[in-house]
């Protein structure tokens, strides 16, 4: 077989080494289209991710912020809780204080008014045992000479004589807690009741 040789301008033609006019329409239309998509793809998609990763900057920012917020609100809180609860302890011991004041003055008072009441018993008791004294100091000597003369059977002494007895015998008696008892005297004295007869 004869082989034939190609022409010298066709294998010039055919070299893979140097760019035809195919390959630079074809480089041409690949930065035109790497272009177009750089600029209607890949920018638009950063633009997103660039304010996606701002808002999420912004986002963590204010996270912190209101964190910081919540713990010096947290701060105030416990702040104003031990304050509001050392309140509570002063105004209870100011209540307590108050109310032993108020119990201790209720007892003063209490205690003036029962040594008042008893004073004013024991001064109507006196009184009361005075007047008494007296009426018998006026009828007792009566009773007993007219009593003595109906034992007798004839009137006894008189009314000068009796009062010379009977008012001795009445200063010796006094009236003690509610009870009679006869006095403190140096001369003896003679029994309230002689054979059964006052």
């Amino acid at each position: 077989m004869l082989l034939i040789a190609a022409p010298p301008e066709a294998a010039a033609q055919n070299n893979f080494l140097l760019p035809n006019g195919t390959f630079v329409a074809e480089l041409v239309i690949f930065l035109i289209f790497f272009g177009l998509l750089h600029v209607l793809v890949v920018k638009p998609i950063q633009k997103v991710m660039n304010e996606r990763a701002e808002l999420l900057r912004r986002q963590a920012q204010e996270a912190e912020a209101a964190r910081e917020r919540m713990r010096s609100a947290e701060a105030r809180y416990q702040q104003a809780l031990q304050e509001a609860r050392a309140e509570a302890a002063r105004i209870r011991e100011e209540a307590r204080v108050r109310g032993q004041q108020v119990i201790d003055e209720a007892t003063r008072k209490a205690q003036a008014e029962a040594d008042r009441a008893i004073a004013e018993g024991r001064a109507r008791l006196d009184a009361e045992r005075d007047a008494l004294v007296d009426d018998l100091r006026a009828s007792i000597g009566t009773l007993a000479l007219d009593l003595a003369g109906k034992l007798v059977g004839e009137p006894v002494g008189s009314r000068s004589e009796w009062r010379n007895t009977v008012d001795p015998f009445l200063d010796r008696v006094a009236m003690v807690d509610g009870r009679l008892r006869r006095g403190e005297t140096d001369a003896p004295t003679e029994p309230l009741t002689s054979g059964g007869v006052i």
